[in-house]
């Protein structure tokens, strides 16, 4: 009997969760998915943006179609470790790779069909993909990871090139030294041949490979004593990999890879202000050297990404750039150009210097220059190849405000000649706010806001209600507001036709019409939200959830500027829309920081000054090290305050009007809060009140406890606990007893990692005594869970690593407990669970489970609006999926034998180590939702859903009921079957009422 219940309570939750199950018309209705590559790495020029026409010579699969038409695409390696290719028609994702963080994108080389890619430590993996759909053909281990060189910068030692014959397979140096020969048809070593240790030069990196018709050349680096760096090249058979020569060159480099380019079969470095030279091909002894026009000195020689065509930019002390050529006859550096007025200059900010090959297989060299005093871009493009085979310079402008989306720090180019004397081109350019823009001429094609995967907080508001206009009168007199009635009356027959048709249909009003709507406003039931995302470039982002994650507007606060925090400091009402506080980190080119706070409209941006600049409040000159919300309100702004604390322990409030600093001066004795001193120690403060010399109150940190880790262990997350509705303070059993929540509000979450020992532990640390409440460790834990703990009321989860066996995979483990006050059989309750000065240590009661497949990357409780229905685990994993888990599901309390019947009434099943896989608990369903860092919760309207808002890389929005819709009726539902029998009633009571009274008439008088 108590198996067959057991089984009835899984059917159950089966059945629970198949209804919670996202039907297949709600896909893209209620939810929105918004993929993102990242912004593109620019620090070395193997990984920056590039366009690439893909066309098909022959191919590495004869199974996968191949089209006859020429397609072009913008590929690029991203500071989210993603390798992608963009539509540059409209800027759509033809298909990316996200590659796990500990296996970063070093270079990647485009040619023909094929990308390839080499990655991890030292260039660990090598990778090739078809250029046009993504597919990965072959993927090959060079050498272990942890084998790897870390170099600085990382793509040091690592390099590629397609070979110049038929076969077009693929050289690919890494690890500084290793050289292998791999097939492009399945990426298996033909050859491979490394530095002999014995026989090279002490602190020798091998760091470029160049091919001639038969030989292929390695060059490496070699430190002097001088600690300047020189030349050594050996020179290899293409077909076997036999070492034919060796070379040292007499040189002298002052950067390493910055001062050294391929151009065509030259070798080309900066040596003491002049560009040096030899021709692979030719006698290497022999050094070409030149310096810039007039007998200047270079400062910097700029690879252009015309290595194969023989071209790149010298940039002169002055800042000027003249183009020089490899590819002259009888000289090895020719400078066939210079770019007039391309010195530096404040009328202009830098110059950019990027190549292009048009679909002749002709270069050109373009300069991209901003003019901030005209808002324009300039380009001009230089082709050496013009009439008369002579060389010609055309160019044009565009529009750009440099202020919304900053300086332009890369441009890739593909250039089109209509003529033979003017040359447009297609501009992919990246900018400092991490957005990514296509132009075309001096046409803009498209903007991608990349910068939203690089995301450092985000906070979900509530819109007001639609009738804040209306209570806005009311302040009015009342022949006023019985004109506006009276004015009202002729919208009286459209509300009527539009609540019969609501009433019959049982549809409530849709969120795409709310979207549709101009006016910022809550929809019936609160579905639709804004999302204030700020970011590391210091730019912020509002998005409308109703409109599929849409940028409703963004701000951008200049290079150097982080978005730090943002605080809401005052919610949606029929006042206004919700006002939230901006907390901007900003660096000036001194490296100094300061923190400044500004106003944000969540409707319409951040405040300005008459001027048209943010209107910033500097608070202090230093990083802030905790941000603490306040429930003060300021009187004359109907703000909430907020506490900053700076490196000095000072605390500094916004707004500090006088009413603020008196309501929190009267507070002080009683507040406390911690933050971690450092990665081993935890301090807890509270405030003390002095005055200074005009009598005004100030305000300044005092430790009052500590708490010092165990030798090797290490903070990895300190999180106060978050403010939510609970619904009930007791958990009532199957036994009519009832267990009371252990509810205090000042618990500090804290999660420790001891690498040696292999544990992970959890800790809930009592803000105000420092006391630790509860503590739990893991042990067998191999590696750090990325995702952060979660706790709410008395619910805690926890993620981490355990490693079963040698051999065997990692398994995730998710952890719950509940807190209950200590109860004692004789004298019931003997604790107060909200007190940090009366309340005894909780009892706890907690449950390891194994979460299958894959690894936790983030965790968040639902949230809704008065705290009555379930809190179910939301689960972001490595398979790039949101899930849920259900509260029910994780109860620690499950019995590990046949549940009684006292816990069958509590709706107990009995314990499952094991969670597996199951699809009907996705939410995210069809989309692949990559790099998920954190999961936003808020409560709607109606108290069976909570919002969903995920960031990482991708942004994900949806709505969940974790307790099924009980406050609406659903869908399938029959609205109409219910109208027409209440008709039928009421016309039956109407056509029999006449009857029953006559009857009762007749019966009166026989």
């Amino acid at each position: 009997m108590g198996k067959l219940t057991y089984l009835s309570a899984v059917a159950a939750l089966a059945a629970s969760a198949t209804v919670r199950a996202l039907h297949a018309e709600d896909a893209g209705v209620i939810d929105f998915h918004v993929p993102l590559i990242g912004v593109p790495k620019l620090d070395q020029h193997s990984t920056a943006p590039r366009f690439h026409r893909i066309h098909y010579p022959q191919t590495t699969n004869p199974d996968v179609p191949k089209p006859e038409k020429r397609n072009t695409a913008v590929f690029a390696a991203t500071e989210s470790n993603v390798l992608a290719a963009l539509n540059p028609g409209d800027g759509k994702i033809v298909w990316r790779h996200a590659l796990d963080s500990s296996d970063p994108i070093l270079l990647f080389q485009t040619s023909q069909d094929v990308a390839f890619s080499l990655s991890g430590p030292g260039g660990s993996t090598a990778r090739l993909f078809d250029a046009l759909s993504g597919y990965n053909y072959w993927e090959s281990a060079l050498h272990p990871p942890r084998d790897g060189l870390l170099n600085d910068p990382p793509s040091a030692g690592v390099d590629a090139l397609f070979a110049n014959d038929d076969s077009h397979d693929i050289f690919v140096l890494s690890n500084g030294g290793d050289l292998r020969r791999l097939d492009k048809l399945s990426g298996t070593v033909k050859w491979e041949w490394s530095a002999d240790p014995t026989s090279e030069p002490p602190e020798t990196l091998y760091t470029r490979i160049a091919q001639t018709p038969t030989t292929l050349h390695i060059i490496g680096l070699t430190r002097q004593p001088s600690s300047a760096l020189s030349l050594r090249i050996h020179a290899l058979s293409s077909d076997t990999g036999a070492l034919l020569s060796t070379h040292d060159l007499p040189s002298s480099l002052s950067h390493g890879t910055r001062d050294l380019l391929l151009a065509r079969d030259a070798l080309v470095w900066l040596e003491d202000g002049a560009a040096k030279a030899v021709r692979l091909s030719g006698d290497v002894r022999k050094i070409s050297a030149v310096r810039a026009a007039g007998g200047e000195r270079f400062r910097e020689l700029r690879d252009v990404g015309l290595q194969e065509q023989g071209y790149f930019v010298g940039i002169r002390m002055d800042g000027a750039a003249e183009v020089v050529s490899t590819a002259s006859e009888g000289k090895v550096l020719d400078p066939v150009w210079l770019f007039q007025e391309s010195v530096d200059s404040t009328a202009y900010g830098p110059s950019l210097y990027t190549g292009s090959i048009d679909k002749a297989g002709k270069p050109f060299i373009l300069r991209v220059y901003y003019s901030p005093a005209y808002k324009l871009t300039n380009v001009h493009i230089y082709s050496p190849h013009g009439p008369g085979n002579k060389g010609i310079m055309s160019g044009y402008t565009f529009p750009y405000d440099s202020t919304e989306h900053g300086p332009i720090l890369h441009a890739a180019a593909e250039v089109i000649t209509p003529n033979a004397y003017a040359s447009v081109a297609r501009l992919f350019l990246t900018t400092a706010s991490g957005s990514v823009q296509l132009w075309t001429r001096s046409d803009h094609s498209w903007t991608r806001e990349e910068g939203l995967a690089k995301s450092s907080v985000a906070v979900m508001v509530d819109l007001p209600e639609r009738e804040a206009g209306a209570l806005a009168d009311t302040a009015s007199g009342f022949l006023a507001r019985l004109e506006r009635h009276v004015g009202e009356l002729q919208y009286l027959p459209s509300y009527l036709v539009t609540f019969a048709t609501k009433f019959v249909s049982g549809a409530p009003e849709p969120l795409a019409s709310a979207a549709a709507s101009s006016e910022l406003v809550r929809d019936t039931f609160g579905f639709r939200k804004l999302v204030l995302i700020g970011t590391e470039f210091g730019k912020l982002y509002a998005l409308d959830t109703a409109r599929h994650g849409e940028v409703l507007w963004s701000r951008y606060f200049g290079q150097g500027a982080r978005v730090r925090d943002l605080v809401v400091v005052r919610s949606a009402s029929v006042d206004g829309p919700a006002r939230v506080l901006a907390a901007v980190e900003r660096k000036d080119r001194a490296g100094n920081v300061s923190t400044n706070v500004v106003e944000v409209d969540a409707h319409t941006g951040p405040k300005t000054t008459d001027s048209g600049a943010f209107a910033f409040k500097k608070l202090f000159d230093s990083t802030a090290i905790k941000v603490l919300p306040l429930e003060i309100e300021c009187q004359s702004s109907k703000i909430r305050a907020t506490a900053f604390v700076d490196q000095n322990l000072e605390i500094h409030l916004y707004p500090a009007c006088p009413t603020v600093r008196a309501s929190f001066a009267s507070l002080a004795p009683y507040f406390h809060f911690a933050f971690s001193s450092s990665p081993a120690h935890l301090l807890g403060y509270n405030i003390h009140v002095s005055s200074n010399t005009s009598g005004t109150p100030v305000f300044h940190a005092r430790s009052t406890w500590g708490f010092a880790l165990a030798p090797a262990e290490v903070l990895t997350s300190v999180r106060s606990k978050p403010a939510t509705e609970v619904a009930s303070v007791a958990r009532v059993t199957g036994d009519r007893d009832a267990l009371r929540k252990y509810l205090n509000p000042h618990l500090l979450l804290v999660n420790t990692r001891n690498a040696e020992k292999g544990t992970a532990a959890v800790y809930l640390v009592d803000a105000v005594s420092g006391r630790v409440r509860y503590h739990a460790e893991q042990e067998g834990v191999s590696a750090d869970p990325a995702a952060q703990a979660a706790f709410e009321e008395n619910l805690l989860v926890y993620p981490a690593f355990q490693h079963a066996r040698e051999g065997a995979p990692d398994t995730p483990i998710i952890v719950t407990a509940e807190l209950y006050e200590s109860q004692d059989a004789g004298s019931g309750w003997s604790s107060h669970g909200s007190s940090s000065v009366l309340s005894e240590d909780p009892e706890a009661v907690s449950q390891a489970f194994a979460l299958l497949p894959g690894r936790i990357d983030a965790l968040a409780f639902t949230k809704t609006r008065h705290g009555i229905s379930n809190k179910d685990v939301l689960v972001a994993n490595d398979k790039n999926q949101i899930i849920y888990l259900p509260q029910r599901m994780l109860d620690p309390r499950r019995p590990t034998r046949a549940p009684t019947a006292e816990e069958r009434e509590e709706m107990l099943m009995q314990y499952d180590p094991l969670i597996v896989d199951d699809p009907r608990r996705v939410l995210s369903h069809k989309y692949d939702v990559i790099g998920t860092r954190e999961i936003l919760t808020s409560p709607a309207a109606l108290e069976s859903t909570s919002i969903v808002f995920t960031h990482g890389l991708d942004l994900f929005g949806t709505r969940f009921a974790p307790s099924r819709q009980f406050d609406v009726l659903s869908q399938a539902f029959n609205k109409p079957q219910l109208v027409l029998t209440i008709g039928a009633l009421s016309a039956a009571i109407i056509f029999v009422k006449p009857i029953v009274r006559g009857k009762k008439l007749k019966a009166k008088w026989y």
